[in-house]
């Protein structure tokens, strides 16, 4: 995911695909912060796709909060250098930080498991979906005002999907493609949420790969072009969402 930069001590390491995973589908629950909600329908990005039964995505309608928060935290840390240091001794799995991103900006994050012989943590990035190894020496205790905004990078699953018959996990080749999907639509659709665990429905501007739209100008629903394209299958008695 990130390199880690000895010489020019980069506060970022590489994560294995496998660990980067592993983190998004686990760890969502412990993060001391508001828990993140979207709306009953509007428009999103889809910021990290784990498999159609695991997503994170951000309501668009909530950037600008998350972008001054942002600017209130660079104005807190950098330019007037204040907080406090994180002393590694006080580590603990689910801590709220305050953590550097490759982009060299603060932002907030939840420690989801500390690697000792490293000196790193493990962190998710819980308003926009990264997730990254970060040098202890480096994190900052999350101030008590970074606390108000609920967290923004929010759990959802397509509604209505299964896997294939013979399939015990998403495989690697349908999680390729349908973050190709989401790719082709420069990651931007429109959700609607159905009742109960999260489930919702994904519209997104289909393009294919050689430029052409699947559609004519039309917003095509995800969840049915994973079936058509037989990367997962319907469940029974499930009726498609319409825009």
């Amino acid at each position: 995911l990130l390199q880690f930069d000895a010489a020019e001590r980069d506060p970022i390491v590489k994560l294995s695909t496998e660990t980067e995973s592993k983190l998004l589908q686990g760890t969502h629950s412990v993060f001391p912060l508001p828990n993140g909600c979207v709306s009953e329908a509007g428009w999103v990005n889809v910021l990290e796709v784990v498999s159609p039964e695991m997503m994170y995505v951000q309501m668009e309608g909530m950037l600008d909060q998350v972008w001054r928060m942002e600017e209130e935290m660079e104005q807190f840390y950098t330019q007037e250098m204040a907080g406090q240091k994180i002393v590694p001794e006080k580590l603990s799995v689910g801590l709220a930080v305050s953590a550097v991103y490759r982009d060299t900006a603060w932002h907030r994050g939840r420690v989801v498991s500390i690697e000792a012989e490293r000196e790193a943590v493990v962190i998710f990035y819980v308003d926009h979906g990264w997730s990254g190894l970060v040098k202890m020496d480096t994190l900052m205790c999350l101030d008590s005002q970074f606390y108000k905004l609920a967290e923004q990078a929010v759990p959802v699953k397509l509604s209505g999907l299964k896997r294939l018959a013979d399939m015990k996990y998403w495989s690697s080749g349908i999680v390729r493609e349908f973050k190709e999907i989401v790719n082709r639509a420069k990651g931007r659709g429109w959700m609607q949420m159905r009742e109960g665990d999260n489930s919702v429905d994904l519209f997104m501007k289909l393009v294919s790969r050689n430029g052409n739209k699947w559609g004519p100008g039309m917003m095509a629903l995800i969840n049915q072009a994973l079936v058509e394209k037989g990367l997962a299958v319907a469940k029974t008695g499930h009726s498609p969402g319409v825009l």
